[in-house]
């Protein structure tokens, strides 16, 4: 029941279509090229740096309550981030990219680094957030802010640098 369903709102949408947006998807998929997906990823990068300077400014002042509102808020974007990674980039890329291995494997790593460090950072963000912060864990999330900070800025360069790239319409890949 549900796959007619499917098929059948998937087919009034292919209808509604234009021959145009057909054409702006990855060959052999329904996954779409989205024009302004690496304008909208950098901007995330931007708003997580931003959201980490202000958490390590409200732990430098120790205002903690602070600390807690912000590891929140940083939680909730960098899971929207990643999700949206997932869906509309590394899908896309894995249709596109199916006739260049080099690029596929690239694009494969930086897929499964990314969810290593994903598990990590949501470790470390369930770990902090509403913790009792006496001084030993003040001192821990100290360190291991800087340890995330660290990874956080790594991580974002080599996207920005080497996996963005990859992201084009896909007729450039013919």
């Amino acid at each position: 029941m549900f796959s007619s369903l499917f098929s059948f709102f998937l087919k009034g949408k292919e209808e509604d279509e234009s021959p145009q947006d057909r054409e702006h998807r990855a060959p052999g998929s329904h996954i779409p090229y989205y024009p302004d997906l690496i304008k909208h990823l950098t901007a995330e990068h931007k708003d997580l740096l931003a959201l980490y300077q202000r958490i390590e400014n409200a732990r430098a002042g120790a205002d903690y309550g602070r600390v807690d509102d912000l590891l929140e808020e940083f939680a909730s974007v960098l899971r929207g981030h990643l999700l949206t990674e997932n869906v509309k980039l590394y899908v896309y890329l894995k249709y596109v990219l199916s006739k260049d291995p080099e690029n596929a494997a690239l694009m494969q790593q930086m897929r499964t680094e990314m969810m290593h460090i994903g598990r990590s950072v949501v470790a470390f963000l369930d770990t902090y957030h509403k913790c009792a912060w006496d001084e030993a864990m003040r001192q821990q999330f100290a360190a291991d802010m800087a340890q995330i900070g660290a990874v956080l800025v790594k991580r974002i360069n080599t996207e920005e640098d080497t996996l963005y790239p990859l992201y084009m319409p896909p007729d450039a890949y013919a």
